[in-house]
């Protein structure tokens, strides 16, 4: 059926054949009058004159015998065209970055040059040596310009694009007339060759037959698992023995595995309430999608029916139902059951068992996401804010940084961080929650209380500074005691915080920020506090400092 001129096909032909002209004709046309276009903006514009033909001007020194060139046609087949492979029925209009970039690639550079097949240039009549035409051309200039010699010699040492060298012209030597034998070959014809088609059939056709065989075998011994009573078990990390998964997950494991034999995905995805788990059967290892902690699988009673597929790193001995490598350890649960009084589950903690793998209690947390784990970032941030002891009302989102694999910031600002999630192309996204130290394990709520402590506490601290915390530059005997509870003061807020102090408000700007109510913290503070150094001194007397004298 014939295609109309309207045809997406047909347009989409004309598209990637007009690539091939525009990069193997257009384009070295076009930098080609660039060039002299600079040459032109530079002033050292020199026009070449043309050589005289050898035939009508013999005795002159720049004649030439002009040489027919016979350049290679362009190849419009589309086998070799780099963008042929686009052209088909259902293919997109819209790419991604990446393959926008490549195709773009492919179109500039996946095309051969101009080739000369054959002739080309010009034979000097003088000598008989073949030269290029802008060779002929300089010669042609210098002999009749002399006074532009030295531009065309500078010309010529300017770096061009290289010239094919060719050996010079020969004649060629007569041909011998030789007669056919009677024997020959055809070499025109194509030669008949045997027919193997029917045997790849017969071949191919075995081995769809033994892949079928091998599937409905897989199929039965999968259905016998599923209606087996052995259950899926995994390793637990905390209990240190196997322990049975529900019935729930137990059905879904099964038959992820059951799809292996009809092609499917090797890894299987779990969803139990608000949990999710992920077992790739290729190591036999389940992992936690939120807390990323990993556990060993295994059939309880018995084998699997088939192999699972390899991967880069093959699943243990007793994940394929073989026996243990090595004995188990005692769990900390046991201390529990055993002669004498049991041990409390406090005191264990604090011996550091019973505490879960990534449970640090450190207040802050980071962890990446990829684009497969969007839909539980619920669940990740949760098992975070458990290992780090984050209480729910505790967390301060002002605090809570997402970043992008560009490198893009977004926090505190719903609408930033909705967008920064939502784009295909800002993953791997890294989470960071690092909160002031000063502010570690407290609620939101209390933030504005604990900046009037430390606003306070830079009034000591400076003014200790300004008295190079030495004692003996207080005057009073009862300042002195203020002046030793200050350092207390001081060494108890740097060890239970590890705050410096040094980006501490002043009190101005703390009331500006969190509002005027704030300004009664500050009553009679932001009189002495400015002047603590001079009352420690006994410079000034303090009620006469607030209320006059």
């Amino acid at each position: 059926m014939g295609k109309s001129i309207r045809s997406k096909i047909k347009k989409r032909l004309r598209t990637v054949k007009r690539q091939r002209v525009d990069a193997m004709l257009v384009t070295p046309r076009e930098e080609e009058k660039h060039q002299k276009l600079i040459k032109v903006a530079q002033g050292k514009q020199l026009t070449l004159l043309r050589p005289k033909n050898a035939f009508k001007y013999p005795e002159s020194d720049d004649a030439v015998f002009p040489q027919h060139e016979v350049m290679k046609p362009v190849d419009f087949r589309a086998q070799n065209l780099p963008m042929a492979g686009t052209v088909f029925r259902g293919n997109r209009r819209k790419y991604t970055n990446e393959e926008k970039d490549m195709l773009t690639k492919i179109i500039k550079e996946n095309h051969p040059k101009m080739e000369v097949l054959a002739g080309g240039g010009a034979v000097l009549a003088k000598s008989g040596r073949r030269v290029s035409q802008a060779e002929a051309e300089r010669l042609a200039t210098k002999i009749r310009r002399p006074d532009v010699a030295e531009a065309v010699e500078a010309e010529a040492a300017d770096p061009g694009p290289p010239a094919s060298e060719e050996s010079p012209m020969q004649d060629a030597p007569p041909a011998d007339i030789v007669p056919d034998p009677a024997d020959g070959i055809d070499t025109s014809r194509r030669p008949v060759l045997k027919d193997t088609r029917r045997a790849k059939r017969a071949a191919g056709h075995r081995k769809i037959v033994l892949a079928i065989v091998r599937i409905r075998w897989c199929v039965a011994s999968v259905n016998i698992l599923l209606q087996s009573a052995a259950t899926v078990r995994y390793k637990c990390p905390f209990r240190k023995a196997w322990v049975d998964v529900s019935d729930a997950e137990d059905r879904q494991l099964k038959e992820a595995f059951a799809a292996l034999a009809r092609g499917g995905a090797p890894v299987a995805q779990c969803k139990l309430g608000s949990l999710r788990f992920q077992t790739d059967f290729r190591t036999m290892l389940r992992t936690n999608v939120a807390s990323k902690r990993r556990m060993e699988v295994r059939l309880r009673d018995g084998a699997l029916p088939f192999a699972p597929p390899a991967g880069e790193d093959a699943p243990s001995r007793a994940s394929l139902g073989l026996e243990e490598e090595a004995p188990e350890k005692i769990a900390p649960c046991d201390l529990e059951s055993g002669p004498g009084r049991k041990v409390p589950h406090l005191v264990r903690q604090a011996w550091g068992q019973g505490i879960e793998d990534g449970v640090t209690m450190s207040g802050q947390f980071e962890f990446t996401m990829q684009a497969s784990e969007k839909d539980c970032f619920g669940e990740m941030l949760a098992w975070q804010m458990h290992a780090a002891g984050i209480a729910p009302q505790s967390l301060d989102n002002r605090c809570l940084k997402f970043t992008d694999a560009k490198g893009t910031e977004a926090m505190g600002n719903k609408q930033e961080i909705g967008k920064l999630l939502a784009n295909p192309g800002s993953y791997p996204v890294r989470v960071s929650y690092f909160p002031h130290p000063a502010f570690k394990f407290v609620r939101p709520e209390r933030v504005p209380d604990i900046e009037v402590t430390r606003t306070h506490l830079k009034f000591v601290q400076d003014a200790l500074a300004e008295l190079d915390g030495n004692i003996d530059n207080v005057k009073h005997t009862h300042q002195r005691r203020t002046f030793e509870r200050y350092l207390l003061y001081l060494e108890d807020h740097y060890y239970q915080t590890g705050d410096d102090l040094q980006d501490a408000l002043e009190w101005e700007p703390l009331v500006q920020k969190y509002g005027p109510h704030m300004e009664g913290y500050f009553l009679l503070t932001k009189k002495t506090g400015p002047g603590l150094s001079k009352i420690l001194r006994g410079e000034i007397d303090v009620l006469e400092y607030l209320f006059g004298g």
